[in-house]
């Protein structure tokens, strides 16, 4: 996999990214390594691979279930919700209280009222699910 090397304009962020297929879905995931002076640690790069060696996709539909309201688990009963877009991985840098990002949506059609998004932000640390929270903004940490 080849990562291009982003500077953000505003602000000091900097980044490596790139859209790759991953997980067997159609859609291609946002793979993002935070950097420090251009550099990407080895304790990333494992983190990432580990995770992308043990992924598991009925987890994420299970935290979903879990968050859904009453009526969006009527509706997902009778089909009404789309398969699970995994959107984004971010891998920060020397991020202490997380060491893995991973934001995922679904969308549910709904009659005559169009569609309705429903996006989950999930913080891993060491492999483990530590935070898994429904998020409008999906930028900021759960």
């Amino acid at each position: 996999m080849n990562f291009d090397y982003v500077e953000s304009i505003i602000g000091d962020t900097a980044f490596y990214q790139n859209y790759v297929d991953l997980f067997d879905v159609e859609d291609k995931t946002d793979v993002y390594f935070l950097s420090n002076n251009r550099r990407v640690d080895s304790h990333q790069i494992n983190t990432f691979n580990d995770f992308v060696e043990k992924f598991d996709i009925r987890t994420i539909e299970e935290i979903f279930q879990s968050n859904f309201t009453l009526n969006e688990i009527r509706l997902f009963k009778n089909g009404k919700f789309s398969k699970t877009f995994i959107e984004v991985i971010q891998i920060p840098f020397n991020q202490p209280n997380y060491d893995l990002v991973l934001v995922c949506s679904k969308e549910c059609k709904r009659f005559l009222v169009g569609k309705k998004q429903v996006s989950i932000r999930i913080e891993y640390l060491d492999g483990d699910i530590i935070s898994a929270l429904r998020k409008t903004n999906t930028t900021e940490a759960n």
